[in-house]
């Protein structure tokens, strides 16, 4: 078994934990886009900005 990590951030946490809601230090505000629709929402930072498995060419 590897000891390679499966979720490579492409924005390092340290950096996003700079920006933090004022209701969770845990989590940061983002903005999504639903169609024609712009959705502003709290999401935690271990879930974003990462990609699964990165393997580089």
């Amino acid at each position: 078994m590897s000891n390679e990590p499966k979720k490579h951030h492409y924005v390092p946490q340290f950096y996003m934990r700079q920006f933090p809601c004022m209701a969770d230090a845990k989590k940061v505000m983002t903005l999504e886009r639903h169609r024609d629709v712009v959705v502003a929402a709290s999401k935690s930072i271990a879930r974003i900005g990462y990609e699964d498995l990165f393997r580089a060419p």
